[in-house]
């Protein structure tokens, strides 16, 4: 018992240390790709860098002049003097002092200066919605709805700077953006040489690319599994999930969803954007009660699903509801404690892939720590979120291809094991029809043998010398015996044919063979109840002299055979009654053989008949 505990304990502590490690690994990603500071300065104070690093990035940081809820010209600022702030950083702006109505209305003047005789780029954050920005009195960059009514979702943006031949550059910059506005990226501005700028935004984009295919590949990839395993939950709900992700990476990365719709409207965005989150998260606990059922109480499960509500109200209500704000969190925390305690159970319980799903969820979560703690940086840990989606998506795509090997195997076993089961049924079923088949004809002729001992006594006693010999072949054919040789069936139909001349005089039995037989096998006593039926039924009842006559034609792939005779014919009503299960007492030649062909080959007898001509009975044997 102590030992179990202790291995519960292990296992629980395991899972945490391993959120820890990753959370580290991410921790020392992100602090990798911070870019170097490069100090700004105000109109009094401008610090000179004397040299920059061509290749490089850097941060613009320092003392920011702010003008609150007015726009300024360029020329115009002594005017302003008095409503002058000082801010560290853009992100700032975001106070009660600039609003104005809905929106975050500031003018924001910074200098630079930079070594001379090279070119420099900003990469201007997405923080904004509408803004105009000045390089030395020069607008050098503007949004399309600037002071517009349907402003677009903010992105990311490259401004090339006008050259100075002396790198000083007076930034002005005109900013009015909605009080709700929420955009993820950073709220510094990066500043290099036009290379170098250019290399970080075309990094971010392929990165940003990568990330959006590999989920892509995720969603097809599980929607050809979901149609091999015939709608399987577990891989629906992943793929519900991995469109939750899908959304959710690119509303976090501006730059590819603005790429993609670059006319987003902006409270759109904001919607799509917060609710991303809580739609995720749903999904991951819909995913989870698909792999681990048994591990949900319902009490919990219904609990974590019905607080998200509170992050959907918040995204409708544009966040602009201090209290739902403070809920949203409250109740993503409550619902990812709520899958990190299936995950952990599911571990120590030992549940099919329980390692692997532990593993994913620990870089979701180390991710999400990543991203809280990180906010600070110049460069937020959520860049590094293609890292996590990568490792996710993988191990997810793995657990889903190991199961549906496993699914594979268990399903080739059974369809063998089903297909051995219907064959020895079928060598059942087959035997008692070979069973059946041997008294029925036997019966028949021991009758017109009787009847003959009383009309005509020799030919009584050349008819039971014939049936000696038949017997003889007959009974030696095996009940299991599936088939045999056309040649050992010829055998019966000629020692049976002999009996029935002796029996019917009138009755002329014709064949048309090929030159050479067939080496084939067919079911044994196929062919002699055929002629038998085509007697008793056919010609007998018909008062012209009878014909009966078998036929055998080859083709490529099988042998047909045709017994056809000159009686009375039957209506379609009758040809269908040959077909039905015999009752009691009644006669079961035609059904046995077209059950047992149909056993065999698939296809059974085909009857053509037409009244007062005729009737053919065939069947095909496949080589």
């Amino acid at each position: 018992m102590k030992k179990s505990a202790f291995t519960k304990v292990s296992k629980a502590f395991f899972f945490f240390l391993m959120v820890g490690l990753i959370y580290l690994l991410f921790y020392v990603v992100t602090i990798f790709v911070q870019p170097s500071k490069f100090s700004l300065g105000t109109f009094n104070n401008i610090p000179t860098e004397a040299y920059i690093e061509p290749d490089k990035p850097y941060y613009l940081s320092g003392e920011i002049e702010c003008y609150p809820r007015v726009i300024i010209s360029p020329n115009n600022f002594a005017h302003y003097a008095v409503t002058e702030r000082r801010v560290k950083s853009l992100g700032e702006v975001r106070r009660e002092a600039c609003r104005v109505d809905d929106n975050y209305i500031a003018t924001i003047r910074f200098y630079i200066d930079a070594p001379a005789k090279l070119d420099y780029s900003l990469l201007f954050p997405g923080q904004f919605c509408e803004y105009i920005l000045f390089a030395n009195r020069v607008p050098v960059a503007f949004t399309k709805t600037f002071r517009s009514d349907n402003p677009v979702f903010p992105s990311p943006r490259v401004i090339n700077l006008p050259h100075a031949d002396d790198g000083k550059y007076e930034i002005v910059l005109y900013i009015i953006t909605p009080v709700t506005s929420m955009s993820s990226t950073l709220d510094t501005i990066v500043f290099g040489t036009t290379e170098t700028i250019d290399r970080v935004e075309n990094f971010g984009i392929v990165t940003s690319i990568i990330n959006v295919t590999i989920i892509l590949v995720t969603i097809l990839f599980c929607t050809i599994q979901l149609i091999a395993m015939r709608r399987d939950k577990i891989v629906l709900s992943y793929v519900l999930l991995a469109i939750a992700t899908l959304v959710r990476c690119m509303m976090i990365d501006d730059v590819i969803m603005m790429q993609i719709f670059p006319s987003l409207p902006y409270q759109a965005g904001i919607v799509i954007k917060s609710a991303s989150l809580p739609l995720t998260i749903l999904a991951l606990i819909y995913h989870e009660y698909c792999m681990y059922p048994s591990l949900f109480k319902k009490v919990p499960m219904y609990i974590s699903c019905a607080i998200l509500v509170f992050p959907f109200v918040n995204s409708l209500t544009l966040r602009t509801i201090p209290v739902l704000e403070a809920l949203m969190y409250i109740s993503c925390f409550i619902a990812y404690l709520f899958i990190v305690i299936v995950v952990i159970k599911a571990h120590i319980n030992n549940y099919p892939y329980s390692v692997l799903f532990s593993t994913a969820v620990a870089v979701v979560i180390a991710a999400g720590f990543i991203d809280l703690s990180t906010r600070t940086l110049p460069v937020s840990g959520r860049y590094v979120n293609g890292f996590p989606i990568l490792v996710f998506t993988l191990i997810e795509m793995l657990m889903l291809a190991k199961r549906y090997s496993s699914q594979y195997e268990i399903e080739q076993f059974y369809t063998e094991e089903l297909n051995r089961t219907l064959e020895a049924m079928q060598d059942s079923e087959n035997a008692f029809l070979n069973a059946q088949m041997k008294p029925h004809f036997l019966y028949n002729t021991l009758n017109t043998i009787a009847d003959l001992c009383v009309t005509d006594s020799e030919k009584a006693k050349s008819l039971i010398a014939s049936l000696k010999d038949y017997c003889y072949m007959i009974l030696s054919i095996d009940n299991v015996d599936k088939t045999v040789p056309l040649s050992r069936e010829m055998e019966l139909v000629t020692a049976y044919t002999s009996i029935e001349k002796e029996r019917f005089p009138s009755i002329n039995f014709y064949t048309d063979f090929p030159i050479r037989m067939p080496k084939i096998e067919m079911p044994p006593l196929t062919l002699q109840p055929l002629i038998e039926n085509a007697i008793k039924h056919g010609v007998r009842k018909s008062e012209r002299p009878g014909v009966i006559t078998l036929r055998i034609r080859e083709s490529f792939d099988a042998v047909t055979f045709y017994v056809s005779d000159n009686g009375v014919g039957m209506s379609k009503e009758a040809i269908e009654k040959l077909f039905e299960e015999p009752k009691e007492n009644k006669s079961i030649g035609v059904y046995n053989i077209d059950k047992r062909l149909k056993n065999l080959y698939h296809t059974g007898l085909y009857v053509e008949s037409t009244i007062d001509l005729g009737t053919c009975v065939s069947f095909s044997v496949p080589k």
